[in-house]
């Protein structure tokens, strides 16, 4: 495929090149202690807030000339290179600045220098993610993973619609415990029952003994001293990883689409001067390839939680838990000897045998840990390379 780019305008390059924001003024070079008397070219540069764990402290403002008054303001840079700070309050007050509208346009210019850099990154980056998502299906471990699955799904059927099921990946065995609401019932019942009796022996309740109750309700349930039970489902196993990875004819339909959508991501700015491409078209933009990419790094994590859920390990609880509530099918068995899944039969059939591997590599993000991130983030790398200036 041909690699998009698009004109990196002047304006688009002096902005990517400038300071926007700073931690504490005094990083800064040039840095007067006063506003001058020749302001020829006075432009904002950057805007500052310090944090209250800076040991740097608080800083002088050039506008008014109080040391150590304020700790949110601006750097003014002049035509010669020089500098100043303007304190939040004497923007307004002194040099009547619109402080609240200048950091909206400041932060305006970042959010734009960010979608810029995040551009050049990923477009960067695209001939690298395409190669590897085209030789992800090739991968020995993921046709491994796929054969291991595909034999299980035929010699375990039963116990393999069940680990389908368990989507959180928790299996669970029933147990009977005592049904808490059915007892609360059972003694309202048993109050009220006794309180018909009273009245129609022209007595009080608490004059109505033990005797007279069991005489009257000798075969009543509700005076039984059988306790009320009720299954529950009772944690067994938390598999490590999950069975269920979809087909390898699936993984190559979605493994298309998502392929696609990545190349055409940045198709809409191709030949386009940048400073002509609003900043709500680029952040689009970033989205959508972000979107795609995050839908492969999911079918890379799928692929490797099944091949974590093949690990003895994992293998042996799933082994007892079937067992357990007899999801072996046709009244046999699962035992793990070595490195072979047994499926052992109680009438003298040959046993069924699938060899598991001691580990399965999983498939590592490769390019696409390098690129996968949000577009607000500020740490994007400052890359251009394919950008046309």
């Amino acid at each position: 495929m041909s690699i998009p780019s698009f004109v990196l305008s002047l304006q688009d390059q002096a902005l990517l090149g400038a300071i926007l924001e700073v931690e504490h003024p005094t990083e800064l070079d040039q840095m007067l202690k006063r506003m001058p008397e020749d302001r020829t070219g006075m432009q904002v540069e950057a805007y500052y807030q310090i944090k209250d764990d800076d040991a740097r402290g608080w800083v002088d403002c050039g506008a008014c000339g109080r040391s150590h008054n304020h700790k949110k303001g601006l750097v003014l840079r002049f035509a010669n290179g020089t500098r100043t700070t303007l304190g939040h309050d004497c923007c307004e007050t002194k040099h009547d600045i619109e402080y609240n509208a200048i950091i909206k346009a400041h932060e305006e210019r970042k959010d734009r220098a960010s979608q810029l850099r995040r551009i050049g990154e990923c477009i960067d980056r695209l001939p690298e993610i395409l190669a590897y998502l085209d030789g992800l299906t090739s991968m020995p471990q993921v046709r491994a993973l796929y054969d291991l699955r595909s034999q299980f799904g035929r010699k375990f059927s039963r116990l393999g619609d069940r680990l389908e099921g368990a989507s959180d990946g928790t299996l669970y065995t029933r147990v009977m415990v005592t049904d808490d609401e059915a007892e609360r019932q059972r003694r309202r019942n048993k109050e009220r029952k006794i309180s018909d009796l009273a009245k129609r022996l022209n007595r009080e309740v608490e004059d109505i003994d033990a005797a007279t109750v069991r005489g009257h309700f000798v075969n009543d349930p509700d005076f039984s001293r059988k306790r009320l039970t009720t299954t529950k489902e009772k944690p067994f196993h938390r598999c490590e990883g999950r069975y269920f990875v979809y087909g390898l004819p699936r993984l190559d339909g979605r493994l298309k689409n998502v392929v696609g959508r990545i190349e055409r991501a940045f198709e809409p700015l191709a030949g386009v001067d940048s400073h002509l491409i609003a900043t709500g078209v680029l952040r689009t933009r970033v989205s959508t390839f972000e979107k795609a990419l995050n839908e492969a790094v999911t079918m890379i994590e799928d692929i490797n939680s099944s091949s974590r859920f093949f690990s003895p390990a994992n293998l042996d609880g799933v082994v007892r838990w079937a067992n357990a509530v007899g999801e072996a099918g046709g009244g046999a068995t699962l035992r793990i000897d070595g490195n072979n899944l047994l499926r052992e039969f109680h009438d003298g059939n040959p046993p069924l045998t699938l060899t598991i591997p001691q580990v399965f590599p999983e498939i590592p993000l490769g390019p696409l840990s390098a690129v996968r991130r949000t577009p607000t983030e500020s740490n994007v790398a400052d890359s251009t390379a394919t950008m046309v200036a």
